[in-house]
């Protein structure tokens, strides 16, 4: 069972000073040998949120170049009643379909050497 907080037993809030600020700073003394191997690792985890972004908005191009919109009724009869061929309908998607795979390649090695 969880232990709840009592404000009673919180700490004192540490107002920020000179002192305090320099005590905090030492933990940069520890990554300088690691600076480069740090900094390239922030880069690849900005890249991983940004391909894991990415992916709703793909999504939804993905659903807006189908070019049907089946409203409440039969997905077969939206296809069929599309304004472009069903050539054009399986291109688009297919090509979507590739960006998504290479989003997901691109997220997976992000993260991995992130």
């Amino acid at each position: 069972m969880a232990a709840r907080r009592n404000e009673d037993n919180d700490l004192p809030k540490v107002k920020p000073n000179k002192e305090n600020l320099r005590k905090a700073s030492r933990i940069f003394r520890y990554l300088k040998p690691y600076r480069g191997k740090y900094i390239l690792g922030l880069v690849f985890l900005g890249l991983t949120a940004a391909t894991a972004i990415a992916f709703p908005m793909l999504l939804s191009r993905l659903i807006n170049a189908s070019g049907v919109s089946p409203v409440g009724g039969n997905t077969m009869d939206a296809v069929q009643n599309a304004k472009i061929s069903t050539d054009e309908l399986l291109n688009n998607i297919n090509i979507f379909g590739i960006y998504m795979l290479l989003l997901f390649i691109a997220q997976a090695v992000f993260s991995f050497l992130g």
